[in-house]
C-alpha cells in the first residue's frame, strides 16, 4: 500500500561515503538518552557519552559530569546501548554485555556486587546478547535463542520471575524462547514475542501493563490477543505502541497528556492515539512522547515543564503537536528533562533541561528550542542535490524488523531498479540481488539482520534504513 511508504525526499548520501566508509559522515551509529546522561556509538564503533556523571553512568572512569560528548575508552567495537535511570548497558560486535553506573542498592548492573561502576564491566561470559533495555534501575535483556533474562530493582515484580527480590546477576524469566523486543520502563517492562504478541508485567498502579486492571503482575501476562504489535516504548509509569497497520496506542499514566489522547486521565488498556496510520517511530520520555510519520514530520506531547518538548513553550500538550513543518527528520531520543532529535541529514538537535550538561552543547543552559548539537568530526554526507534530481526511491516499513520493502515510485523503464545492494554501517555489502523481472519493486527478508543502521543502494539511489 503506498499508505505505508515513507518517501525519503530532500536528502542523498554520496554513495562513496558508504563504499568509502567515511566516518565523518553518517557519524552516529546509535544514540539513547537516559534521564540525565546520554550514549552514543559512533560509525566507527566507539562509545561516547555525556551528562550527569554521577554514580559513574558515563562510564568514563569518573563521576563527574560533562557537557560534551567524550569518548569512553578506546575499543571500537561497540553495537547496541540503553541508558536508564542511573546506570548503563551496552552489547559488543562479539556479543558480550558490558554494564555500569548505580549498583549499590539494587545490582542492575548485574555483576554479582553491590558497588557502583565508573567503567563498563563484563556481565559474565556470555557472548550471545542480542537486545537491552535500561529502565529506572532494572536491567531487561533478550538472547540469540530467544530466552529473556532480568536483574536489578524488584520491588514491584518488574523482572518478571515471580518474586519481589531484587537479582544483582542476569536471570532468566520463563523458558519461552520467543521474545522480540522489552523494553524496561520505571517499575514495569513490556515486550513483544516474535509472533507479534504484546506482553506486560511489574507495576500497575497507573494502568501502564494495559491489561484493564491497576493489580501489579510479579510475571508476564498478554495484553488482549492481537497479534500485530510492532513496536513498544516505555515512559516511567505510562506505555505506547504501533501496531503493524501504522496506529499509534498509549495507555497509563497520563498526568501530563503524554498520552496523547486528548485528556489528563489514566488508561488502564491500549488506547489508539488519534486516527493516523502511518505512524514511523515511537519514543517516550519520563512524562512525554514524541513521534516520526512516516512523511517525516515529527509530532511531541506531554510534559513540557523545561522545553522538552522543544515548541518554544513551557505548555504541556495532550495532543500530539506537529513540531515546526519540516518533514526530514529520522528518529528521537528524550530523557527525562531533555531531549535529542536527529534529522535526516545525520545532524542532532538537543532542547529542553541542561542542568546536568545532558544537551552536550558546552553548557549548562535550558533550550526551550532545538539547537545543532555540534561534534568535531560528524559533518553530514550530504550533496547539494535538489529535491527534484533526486531518484524516486522509498523504503518501508522503515525501521524494519521482518519483510522490506524497496520501491521505485517511477513509472518509466528508466525507473526500473537494476540491482539493490545493502551495506551495514561499516560500508561492508551484506546483500545483493541483481532484478532478472525488471519490476520496479524488491522483497528482502531482514528478520535475521541485527539492530542498527543499514544503507539500500537501489540504482543510484542510497536510502538510510533502521532495523529494530
Amino acid at each position: 500500500m503506498k499508505s505505508n511508504i515513507k518517501i525519503f525526499r530532500g536528502w542523498f548520501i554520496i554513495i562513496i561515503s558508504v563504499i568509502g566508509i567515511n566516518a565523518h559522515g553518517q557519524c552516529w551509529q546509535s544514540i539513547d538518552a537516559g534521564y540525565w546522561h546520554n550514549l552514543a556509538i559512533k560509525v566507527d564503533g566507539t562509545l561516547w557519552a555525556w551528562g550527569n556523571g554521577e554514580f559513574g553512568r558515563l562510564g568514563d572512569g569518573t563521576m563527574i559530569s560533562k557537557s560534551n560528548p567524550v569518548q569512553i575508552g578506546a575499543d571500537n567495537d561497540w553495537k547496541i546501548i540503553s541508558a536508564g535511570g542511573y546506570h548503563s548497558m551496552a552489547v559488543k560486535q562479539n556479543g558480550t554485555l558490558w554494564a555500569w553506573g548505580y549498583n549499590a542498592a539494587y545490582g542492575q548492573v548485574g555483576d554479582g556486587t553491590i558497588f557502583n561502576k565508573s567503567s563498563p564491566v563484563q556481565i559474565g561470559t556470555d557472548s550471545d546478547w542480542m537486545d537491552i533495555s535500561a529502565g529506572d534501575a532494572h536491567s531487561m535483556a533478550i538472547k540469540q535463542n530467544g530466552t529473556l533474562w532480568a536483574w536489578g530493582w524488584n520491588i514491584s515484580g518488574q523482572l518478571g520471575d515471580g518474586t519481589l527480590i531484587d537479582k544483582n546477576v542476569p536471570t532468566k524469566i520463563g523458558v519461552a524462547t520467543d521474545w522480540k523486543d522489552v523494553v524496561a520502563g520505571g517499575t514495569h517492562t513490556i515486550c513483544i514475542k516474535l509472533d507479534g504478541t504484546l506482553w506486560a508485567w511489574g507495576a500497575n498502579f497507573q494502568g501502564e501493563l494495559g491489561d484493564g486492571t491497576n493489580i501489579s503482575k510479579l510475571t508476564p501476562v498478554q495484553i488482549g490477543l492481537a497479534t500485530d504489535w510492532s513496536r513498544v516504548e516505555t515512559g516511567y509509569t505510562f506505555s505506547m505502541a504501533i501496531k503493524q497497520n501504522g496506529t499509534l496506542w498509549a495507555w497509563g499514566d497520563n498526568t501530563y497528556g503524554q498520552l496523547g489522547d486528548g485528556t489528563n486521565v489514566n488508561k488502564n488498556s491500549p488506547t489508539q492515539v488519534g486516527a493516523s496510520s502511518n505512524w514511523a517511530t515511537i519514543s517516550a520520555g519520563t512524562y512525554f512522547s514524541q513521534a516520526t510519520l512516516q512523511d517525516g514530520t515529527l509530532w511531541v506531547w506531554g510534559a513540557n515543564q523545561y522545553g522538552q518538548l522543544g515548541d518554544g513553550t513551557l505548555v504541556h500538550k495532550n495532543t500530539p503537536s506537529q513540531f515546526g513543518l519540516n518533514n526530514y527528520w529520522e528518529r528521537t531520543f528524550p530523557g527525562n528533562q531533555h531531549s535529542i532529535f536527529l534529522k535526516q541529514d545525520s545532524t542532532l538537535w538537543v532542547c529542553g533541561g541542561n542542568n546536568h550538561g545532558q544537551l552536550g552543547d558546552g553548557t549548562n543552559v535550558e533550550k526551550l528550542i532545538p539547537v545543532n548539537l555540534l561534534v568535531p568530526n560528524c559533518a553530514p554526507a550530504i550533496s547539494s542535490s535538489t529535491e527534484e534530481d533526486l531518484p524516486l526511491i522509498a523504503i518501508y516499513p522503515n525501521p524494519a524488523s521482518t519483510i522490506l520493502n524497496v520501491e521505485s515510485l517511477g513509472l518509466f523503464k528508466k525507473d526500473i531498479i537494476n540491482r539493490i545492494e545493502v551495506y551495514n554501517n561499516l560500508g561492508q555489502i551484506i546483500f545483493s540481488k541483481e532484478n532478472q523481472k525488471q519490476s520496479f519493486s524488491y522483497i528482502i527478508d531482514v528478520s535475521n539482520y541485527s539492530k542498527g543502521i543499514y544503507f539500500i543502494k537501489a540504482g543510484n539511489a542510497v536510502r538510510k534504513l533502521f532495523i529494530e
